[in-house]
């Protein structure tokens, strides 16, 4: 059984990042303090500068991912139960925003954390934000 062609996903670079989010992601609880904004103000300007955003995505069937050994495990298996087809869904920020994190955080740690904190609701963010529609996914082929 063949899992069938991978398709690229339009992805848009935000032109801000939700500051409030990266600060929950860099552990504030609550309203942030004026010190942590700053920081993670002056760390987002680069980091945005970096990303490359990019996603690909698979429609295959879910025994060609079990037999490929794309999906293993019980985990898995329990939340795909009854399904005969799956999704999988690839994003990166791109290898800039690894080198960047790495960057701000020589000779300063907590600024390594606070790009780590600021790239992370990209990804976690709702679709609608970064992509057109994800119901054209489930369209038949």
């Amino acid at each position: 059984m063949q899992l069938g062609q991978s398709r690229t996903l339009p992805v848009e670079k935000p032109e801000q990042i939700d500051l409030a989010q990266a600060a929950r992601y860099f552990g504030a609880r609550g309203e942030a303090d004026t010190a942590t904004m700053a920081l993670l103000q002056r760390c987002a300007v680069p980091l945005l500068a970096a990303a490359t955003p990019r996603a690909v995505w698979l429609r295959a069937e879910v025994k060609a991912l079990t037999e490929a050994g794309i999906l293993r495990g019980s985990d898995v298996m329990r939340h795909l139960e009854g399904c005969g087809q799956a999704i999988l869904l690839a994003v990166t920020l791109g290898p800039g925003v690894d080198a960047q994190i790495r960057r701000a955080g020589v000779g300063d740690i907590a600024a390594g954390v606070a790009s780590d904190a600021l790239a992370a609701p990209w990804l976690s963010s709702p679709p609608t934000r970064r992509k057109p529609s994800c119901a054209s996914w489930l369209q038949p082929r």
